[in-house]
């Protein structure tokens, strides 16, 4: 039998967090949390679901007294749950579109 390959695209490793994330989407406030992160985007659970394409800001509290991450990203991939189930929280795959050097560091 053979051995099925996984192929990764990422080209920048992630770090496991848990962050709290606030963005900025529809004229609202939404809650979430970054579970991992690297230099190009993150992967976010949120209360409320934000829909792929779609553009937000967003802030990224970083522990031990850091200033709070903040970019412009977009959403690029859902999360999807493994039940047909409506459940939350809502995950998504975030790119960042603005990002200033330092944050990116």
């Amino acid at each position: 039998m053979r051995e099925a390959r996984v192929v990764e695209k990422r080209h920048h490793s992630r770090a496991k967090v848990a962050w709290p994330v606030f963005a900025q989407y529809d004229r609202k406030i939404i809650n979430g949390e970054a579970i991992n992160i690297s230099h190009s985007g993150a992967l976010i659970l949120t209360q409320e679901p934000i829909e792929p394409g779609e553009v937000f800001e967003m802030a990224v509290s970083v522990p031990l007294g850091y200033r709070p991450i903040r970019a412009i990203a977009e959403v690029v991939r859902p999360q999807t749950a493994s039940s047909d189930v409506d459940c939350e929280p809502y995950g998504m795959g975030v790119q960042f579109l603005m990002i200033s050097e330092e944050d990116r560091e």
